[in-house]
């Protein structure tokens, strides 16, 4: 197998951990009419989470290090959420909804960090919630079937899945704006009464 051969005793370096959504919400953009037809998070996107996350992903592709990044769908602490063992859907396109509890997601991460298929690859995970999962869980064997059949992101195209968007760093809000240039005011007013207060100041 040449995925096995070319990543043989390694594993990934960084494992990031993001959400569901980001690529959704890249491809729409300022595209406000698309957004409304979104799921709530992507619709409301608050503070621009969406948009820093998908940046962070960026920062990890780009940094020369072995990596894998998991994107939980949302995250639960109800009881019935709060068992690591279950059965999980892994998938990538983003375009699957769902809950997830996190020590499903702890083992999702501890299995990765493991896992030499694992390498280069993104990928959305959630709770198996069908009646025919009741009961069952996952293994490392489970695991590795599943990282197995998954795209390197920069092979994505050969498993008709499209090219993962270009990341986008979202720009200063207005108000931070001008409450980093009134600091700035600020800083440069006091550097200036203390440079005439020095020079005055008898010899």
């Amino acid at each position: 197998d040449t995925q096995i051969k070319l990543f043989k005793n390694q594993v990934p370096q960084v494992v990031l951990v993001t959400s569901a959504a980001v690529e959704r919400n890249a491809i729409i953009g300022d595209d406000q009419q698309l957004r409304e037809q979104q799921i709530p998070i992507v619709k409301l996107n608050p503070n621009k989470v969406l948009d820093w996350m998908y940046a962070g992903e960026g920062v990890v592709r780009d940094s020369g290090l072995s990596y894998t990044i998991v994107r939980p769908t949302q995250l639960k602490s109800d009881e019935e959420y709060l068992q690591e063992d279950a059965l999980l859907d892994i998938q990538q396109g983003d375009y699957i909804a769902g809950r997830i509890g996190l020590p499903q997601l702890a083992y999702v991460v501890a299995a990765t960090a493991k896992e030499p298929l694992a390498i280069g690859k993104t990928f959305e995970v959630t709770k198996n919630e069908q009646n025919y999962a009741t009961g069952k869980s996952m293994s490392m064997s489970s695991f590795r079937r599943a990282f197995k059949g998954l795209a390197a992101d920069w092979e994505r195209p050969k498993f008709d899945l499209p090219a993962l968007p270009v990341v986008v760093i979202p720009g200063e809000e207005a108000p931070l704006l001008e409450e980093k240039n009134a600091v700035q005011e600020a800083e440069q007013w006091v550097a200036a009464w203390m440079e005439a207060k020095n020079s005055a100041a008898p010899v």
